[in-house]
């Protein structure tokens, strides 16, 4: 107890900085005062109590609100498998789309296909484009937190995704003749456009 009253003493005397020891404030009430109690000596050292549990009560819940809401590495490792799994359903959407896109180019170039003309390709093309080159940095698990895509990103990536499939494709379900499979669509070549001859209708490949 000595030893704790000495630092304490010290502390207190060289940087003024912690509440004085008890007897300080017994005897320190009255030094100064010509009757009663040194009422500004007795204000300075009950306002460092003051401070001191106001000190003690941020510093404890500066700690406590650390240890709540810092990221653990487990949720840093689901939040990485939930990025790789949005980059994997995103990036088989647009490998798809772009596969059928290349195989129709000669066609959208000669003018064959009314809904498909040159420049709408380039369009979709550079979209395609795009979308593959967010994805890409998605899947990128070296990449620095620092310039990591915030979620608001990674779905928006997944939604540009989706809504070039959705608007570029039919939708069978309730359909009995409009199916994958049915010999109602057009081949990628040139002449079987130009034959109007029909082939079988394509699935979306994810």
């Amino acid at each position: 107890m000595e030893s704790f009253n000495f630092d304490v003493d010290f502390f207190y005397s060289t940087f003024k900085l912690v509440p004085p020891p008890s007897r300080h404030q017994t005897v320190g009430i009255c030094e100064g005062a010509r009757k009663g109690v040194n009422w500004k000596l007795f204000g300075q050292q009950f306002a460092s109590w003051v401070c001191t549990m106001l000190v003690c009560a941020g510093s404890v819940a500066a700690l406590f609100a650390a240890g709540v809401y810092t990221p653990s590495r487990i949720d840093g490792r689901q939040l990485s498998q939930m990025k790789a799994g949005v980059a994997s359903i995103a990036g088989g959407a647009v490998k798809g789309m772009n596969s059928t896109l290349v195989a129709y180019q000669p066609a959208a170039a000669a003018g064959a296909i009314p809904s498909l003309s040159e420049k709408q390709w380039g369009e979709f093309n550079s979209s395609l484009s795009k979308i593959a080159g967010g994805i890409k940095n998605l899947a990128n698990t070296k990449k620095p937190q620092s310039v990591a895509q915030s979620p608001k990103e990674v779905l928006g990536l997944l939604r540009q995704a989706m809504y070039l499939q959705g608007n570029n494709s039919i939708n069978t379900l309730g359909q009995t003749t409009v199916l994958p499979g049915a010999n109602l669509c057009n081949g990628p070549s040139l002449a079987s456009i130009q034959a109007n001859e029909l082939a079988a209708c394509p699935m979306p490949v994810w």
